[in-house]
């Protein structure tokens, strides 16, 4: 890290100082502090670039009025940081624009009011901001996104005419009247020809125009230029050979304009082209290497595969400890044996009794008679002297005892069951769960465990068309996700929402793709991942009306997948607030249990199990349907819901229910249909308060009467079975569906 920082400040320290130089050569201020505001905006850290930005200025132009700008300029800076990471805030370049043209103000104030002096200093407004907008688009490629892929046209631009400025502050520095800027010619063309040779000429003539513009000496310009194509041309060469013929055409072309050798700009440039030809051929090949970096994420994308073998393994691992988990507790068998408290009564009042001998005389089915009665207080809830028969009544001298006993004994053994039998509720929950679990972990195990595959190809050529677009990206990913090709990205946050970004992804995949996840990221970034384009959307219409103030019916519309949506009509038993609650609670359980990938029959066991060990009778009617809008699959999972209506062209489909409502039996499992939809298609789902009231016939005409939404149609039949009924006998609810193309 420390490391990293002192580089920066060895590299942001002189390009500070060569703006000043361009500022005190152009006559020009502002474009340090376009600049400064840049690198906010990039998030760079601030106690790196202010303490360069003001040691150069003052170093270049030191005066009071230079001080008061450039205060002004590290102060709200350093302010504008701190308020953003304070508060949280996203940086926009209006914002940093318009604190670009604050911090001149103070220039302003010392600036004279001769015609001349407005006039440059309305340039210097005018010039600073624009730069600063530049000073992003050349800043954005090293520092947020890398030097991986190209640059576009408007990058490219934009670092032209920073390297020209660099360059007119370079050309104007001359310490002992020496050339600097020929020694940074000779090494950039050294330097460059053995990374980018593609970009010589561009080099040479940025740095040769700005150069001559800078100092008004067109022969920068010319050197430059005539220095680039030679460079071009010698690009085959090696480069002790490729800094010879530098050398010899710069003296040449020296000597042929200013007929002398002028040493004080040759020396320099031979010292450059030397030094670039001194840099180990390792140090090259880590830059080639660093650029084709964004290939040499295999091994990433290896150990990515890797860990999500070891993950399935794991995944699998649980899975069979929960599937031994449900055949341990399967195997065990509750005991539940009435004979047992016959026998404890009868030991309890009949073997301590003195009279035993002569009751066993008198009365040889002794036994029977006991479980007679044991079994009547079973049945009826306590016994009496009326079920104690001819036999027990004449001769038992403890009768009264026995009877008490016996209901007493009864009374215990009814707790004690209702006991166990939460237990064993609980523990059915637990056999039902724990193969859910062990089913969904295999199939994550599997789903995991088949490996991702990368395509490099495309994903280089992605960044190359976002970034013409003017979309940043740092990152992209193309890999087989569920069979199908996803996206995964890193950019700007403003860049998310540009309808560009979505057409290029399309256009690269070959088909369209939609947003399904984003998150936000570091420094201003958001990640945002794409899927394929569902063929299909919803047309969503819900209606109801409640017999008291609140419905005991709950209607539920929600996503539970990349391409799935689930709406669920739970019907409360009852009306007003109980029913409401417990409607509300078992579609936001059933939610859940969906979201986590749970298939239908462990969710509506589980579910069941789990009303049933309430003291409350909570009983729910579900009525579910799941639609996958990439294929138009809809099942239908009913467990005491009422009939639903698939209306298809002019003819239409029941789907009938036939179980009990959800909590009655544990035990119980619900009723799965699955149908195809085509576009068009119009499902209809209703509570009991609806289908009670209006019958197939009567739903029939209503919905193929003219062509409604799905609103419509469902406010169209909760008043008909208004109407119908007369007055509200019970909570009604209608959902109404219809597939669309997208």
């Amino acid at each position: 890290m420390l490391k990293k920082t002192f580089l920066k400040y060895l590299i942001y320290f002189p390009v500070f100082a060569l703006l000043a130089l361009a500022e005190k050569s152009l006559g020009i201020t502002g474009f340090s502090n376009g600049l400064v505001f840049a690198l906010v905006y990039c998030r760079e850290k601030y106690y790196v670039y202010i303490p360069c930005f003001a040691g150069a200025e003052l170093a270049v132009n030191f005066s009071l009025p230079a001080l008061s700008w450039i205060g002004a300029a590290a102060f709200l800076a350093a302010l504008t940081v701190f308020v953003h990471y304070k508060k949280r805030l996203r940086y926009h370049m209006a914002e940093t624009t318009v604190l670009t043209v604050i911090s001149l103000i103070p220039y302003a104030v010392f600036s004279g009011t001769d015609l001349f002096s407005v006039a440059i200093t309305s340039l210097s407004f005018l010039l600073a901001p624009v730069f600063h907008y530049l000073a992003i688009i050349a800043l954005y490629p090293p520092l947020v996104r890398g030097l991986k892929y190209r640059l576009n046209p408007n990058e490219k631009f934009a670092l032209g005419l920073y390297l020209a400025l660099l360059s007119a502050g370079l050309a104007s520095f001359r310490p002992f009247e020496v050339s600097v800027y020929y020694f940074a010619l000779g090494f950039g063309f050294l330097f460059l020809r053995s990374v980018e040779k593609s970009v010589l000429p561009f080099f040479g003539i940025c740095a040769g125009l700005g150069a001559a513009v800078g100092t008004g000496e067109l022969g920068f310009l010319a050197y430059s230029a005539f220095l680039s194509v030679v460079a071009s041309g010698t690009s085959s060469l090696r480069s002790p050979l490729a800094a010879a013929a530098l050398s010899l055409s710069f003296l040449c072309a020296v000597y042929f304009f200013n007929s002398a050798t002028d040493l004080f700009i040759l020396l320099p440039f031979v010292a450059g082209c030397a030094l670039g030809m001194c840099f180990p051929r390792k140090f090259f090949k880590k830059i080639l290497a660093f650029q084709q970096g964004y290939h040499a994420r295999y091994a990433l994308r290896t150990v990515v595969n890797r860990d999500r073998e070891d993950l399935a393994a794991r995944l699998k691992s649980v899975s069979s400890a929960f599937g031994e988990m449900q055949k341990l507790l399967s195997d065990e068998q509750p005991e539940d044996d009435p004979e047992l408290l016959v026998r404890n009564v009868c030991e309890n009042a009949c073997i301590s009794c003195p009279s035993v001998k002569k009751c066993l005389e008198k009365i040889p089915d002794l036994y029977i008679s006991v479980k007679k009665l044991v079994y009547s207080a079973l049945s009826n809830g306590r016994t009496s002297i009326l079920d104690a028969g001819v036999s027990l009544g004449e001769n038992c001298t403890r009768l009264a005892f026995l009877i008490n006993l016996v209901n007493d004994s009864v009374k215990q053994y009814r707790k004690m069951q209702e006991r166990k039998s939460g237990i064993e509720q609980g523990r059915l929950m637990v056999v039902s769960v724990a193969g859910g679990v062990a089913d969904l972990l295999e199939e994550l195990a599997s789903s995991v465990n088949k490996g991702l595959a990368f395509d490099p190809e495309p994903e280089k050529h992605l960044m190359e068309k976002l970034a013409q677009a003017n979309v940043v990206a740092t990152d992209v990913m193309i890999y087989n996700g569920d069979g199908d090709k996803e996206i995964t990205l890193v950019v700007r946050e403003s860049d998310v929402n540009k309808p560009a970004l979505k057409d290029i992804i399309g256009e690269t995949i070959g088909m369209p793709m939609a947003e399904y996840a984003r998150r936000k990221d570091v420094k201003g970034m958001a990640s945002v991942c794409y899927c394929p384009a569902p063929v299909y959307k919803i047309l969503y219409g819900e209606s109801f009306a409640a017999k008291e103030s609140r419905s005991g019916d709950s209607g539920l519309a929600v996503k539970i997948g990349k391409h799935k949506l689930m709406f669920v009509l739970s019907d409360g038993m009852g009306t007003g607030k109980n029913a409401s609650d417990t409607a509300e609670r078992v579609a936001r359980l059933i939610e859940s249990f969906y979201k986590a990938g749970f298939g239908h029959k462990t969710i509506f066991s589980g579910v069941s199990r789990l009303l049933a060990l309430r003291k409350n009778e909570d009983f729910s009617a579900l009525d579910v349907a799941v639609i996958d809008i990439q294929n138009g699959e809809i099942d239908f999972i009913k467990q005491g819901g009422r009939e639903s209506f698939v209306f298809s062209g002019g003819s239409y489909e029941i789907i009938n229910g036939g179980t009990l409502p959800i909590g009655i039996l544990s035990e119980s499992e619900p009723v799965v249909e699955s149908r195809r939809l085509k576009t068009d298609d119009t499902v209809v789902m209703m509570s009991d308060g609806v289908a009670d009231a209006v019958n197939e016939g009567e739903v029939a005409q209503i919905m193929s009467g003219s062509v409604l939404n799905p609103q419509d149609a469902a406010d169209s039949l909760i008043e008909e079975a208004i109407r119908l009924s007369g007055k509200k006998k019970d909570d009604m609810t209608v959902i109404v569906l219809r597939l669309v193309r997208a």
